[in-house]
């Protein structure tokens, strides 16, 4: 059973079908979703997160229909993501970046919060304890102080999923993470991936870097013109003929 099962999924902005008629499922582990520039897989991956609604077809998350839910409401049901323009708030602190990621699955009520009960203190305690951990565990141990803005690229990149891990999800969406990043970034990035994983989070991802996607994804679906092509494990994928002729670009058998 997949975590996460797309149906049918159509999107067309004015006379271009951007997505059509895309099916597929997401199950336990880290699925990559690849394509060339134009391929629909941003339009899939805002049609999951409640960013735009489709035209036809259905989301389903956990056996719920989510189709067109709201975004807050689709973190609130346990699916976080990144974009691919990182987007924080560089006036604040690295910590708060995090915290502003939690509120989501705060419980205390607006009484407790104007009054500072108890109940509120123990809360806004345990949040920011736990955004700590998640900056350690993304490896900004030490800078929860610092303004967001003064990270470096790669630093910002680990905040942004940070601050999406911090909604403790079922489901992390991660828009080109390697985006911009060295080669000693990208490593730290893919051990990243396996631990995220390793907590038991499922990932889905978009992502060109073709190195690093048959690295750490245990399955692929690729998109073409707004189409499923192909789908199937890593290796699979890298001899397909189909992939190789609309994405890969290399000869065949030496797709990467």
């Amino acid at each position: 059973m997949s975590l996460l099962e797309l149906q049918g999924l159509s999107k067309r902005f004015g006379g271009v079908a951007a997505v059509d008629g895309v099916s597929f499922g997401v199950p336990d582990g880290v699925t990559g979703l690849i394509g060339p520039n134009g391929a629909g897989k941003t339009t899939v991956f805002n049609l999951i997160t409640g960013n735009i609604r489709p035209d036809r077809g259905t989301v389903t998350f956990a056996d719920t229909d989510i189709t067109g839910l709201a975004p807050h409401r689709i973190v609130a049901r346990g699916i976080a993501r990144t974009f691919q323009a990182i987007r924080l708030f560089g006036g604040l602190s690295v910590l708060d970046n995090v915290l502003a990621g939690a509120d989501a699955g705060l419980r205390a009520g607006l009484l407790a919060s104007v009054l500072r009960l108890p109940a509120q203190r123990r809360e806004e305690r345990d949040v920011r304890e736990a955004g700590l951990a998640e900056l350690e565990f993304v490896g900004l141990a030490g800078k929860g102080a610092a303004p967001a803005a003064s990270l470096a690229h790669g630093e910002r990149r680990r905040l942004e999923i940070a601050r999406a891990l911090a909604a403790r999800p079922r489901l992390v969406v991660l828009d080109e993470p390697a985006g911009g990043l060295n080669e000693s970034e990208t490593a730290d990035l893919s051990g990243l991936v396996r631990r995220i994983r390793a907590r038991g989070v499922t990932v889905l991802l978009i992502e060109h870097d073709m190195g690093f996607v048959m690295e750490v994804c245990e399955r692929l679906v690729v998109l073409e013109h707004g189409v499923k092509i192909a789908e199937g494990p890593p290796e699979a994928i890298r001899r397909d003929p189909r992939v190789i002729e609309a994405y890969l670009g290399a000869a065949e058998g030496d797709p990467a």
